[in-house]
C-alpha cells in the first residue's frame, strides 16, 4: 500500500490530523498541563509540540525534528524524562499484537474508485492496520446495527441457525471456534460465519484495516481492491457504538 501510495508514510506533513489531535490529547493529560489545545493549522507533529511548549505544557528544552513522525515525538518526550501515557494510540491497541501508525490516505487510493467517484475528498480519511494475537480470541466488530444475515442466493434474512440457535448464537459459536459451520437444512450446504451476507454489520478475525473517517462506499471499494491484490476475499464492517 505504501509502494502504490494508497497510504503515505506517516512523517512530516503527511501525518494525518487525527494522529496530531491524538498526540495533543495525550500531552493534555500530563500532570500540570493547563491548556487544552487543538489547532486546524497543525500540519506536523512538530507543530503540536511547539504549541504545547508555548502553552507551558512541555519544557522549552524539548525539540523534535520537523519531518519526524508522531512516534518520534513521543520518544523525544519520554527520553526527556516525561511520563507520557498511551492516550495517543488508537482504541484497540491494548488487544493488538501489532499495529501500524495512523496513515493518511494517499493519491493511490483514488485509482481504486470508478471514474465518476474520483472527486470524493480523502483528506479526512485515516487508516490503521492491526493484528490480534492468533492465540487470543478473535476481534469482533458488531453492535446494535448487526442484523440477521442473508444466506447467499436467498432474498430474506435468516434468524435461525440450528443447532446453534439464532444468528447471535452462531456468532458466539464462531467466536469460540472460527471454523464453526452451519448446515442449511434445505440444501445441506455448509456455511462459515463469514460466508453469510451480514450487510457490513459484522466483522470477526485477527487481521484488520481500520478506517477513521471516510464513508462506507470508500470502505467497500478499498476492501474489494485490496482483496484482489491479496488474492483472498476481504469483508468490511462499520463500527457500532
Amino acid at each position: 500500500m505504501l509502494q502504490e501510495k494508497i497510504i503515505l508514510p506517516a512523517v512530516g506533513a503527511d501525518v494525518p490530523a487525527k494522529a496530531l489531535y491524538a498526540l495533543s490529547h495525550a500531552i493534555e493529560r500530563l500532570p500540570g498541563a493547563t491548556a487544552l489545545l487543538m489547532d486546524e493549522a497543525w500540519r506536523t507533529a512538530a507543530d503540536v509540540i511547539a504549541t504545547h511548549v508555548k502553552a507551558g505544557n512541555l519544557p522549552d528544552s524539548l525539540h523534535v525534528h520537523r519531518d519526524g513522525s508522531v512516534e518520534d515525538s513521543i520518544a523525544a518526550i519520554r527520553n526527556h524524562g516525561i511520563a507520557l501515557g498511551d492516550a495517543w494510540l488508537f482504541w484497540e491497541h491494548k488487544g493488538a499484537r501489532w499495529f501500524s501508525p495512523r496513515y493518511r490516505a494517499g493519491p493511490g487510493i483514488v485509482d481504486l474508485f470508478d471514474i465518476g467517484d474520483r472527486g470524493q475528498p480523502i483528506d479526512d480519511l485515516t487508516i490503521v492496520l492491526f493484528q490480534i494475537d492468533p492465540q487470543e480470541p478473535p476481534f469482533v466488530v458488531a453492535g446494535e446495527g448487526t442484523c440477521p444475515p442473508r444466506v447467499p442466493g436467498e432474498c430474506d434474512a435468516r434468524e435461525d441457525f440450528p443447532p446453534f440457535g439464532d444468528y447471535t448464537d452462531f456468532i458466539g459459536a464462531a467466536f469460540t471456534d472460527i471454523r464453526a459451520q452451519w448446515t442449511h437444512p434445505d440444501t445441506g450446504r455448509h456455511y462459515g460465519i463469514l460466508d453469510l451476507d451480514w450487510e457490513s454489520g459484522l466483522g470477526i478475525g485477527w487481521s484488520f484495516i481500520q478506517f477513521e473517517g471516510g464513508s462506507g462506499r470508500e470502505l467497500k471499494t478499498f476492501a474489494d481492491a485490496v482483496g484482489k491484490v491479496c488474492g483472498q476475499c476481504m469483508m468490511y464492517a462499520h463500527r457500532h457504538l
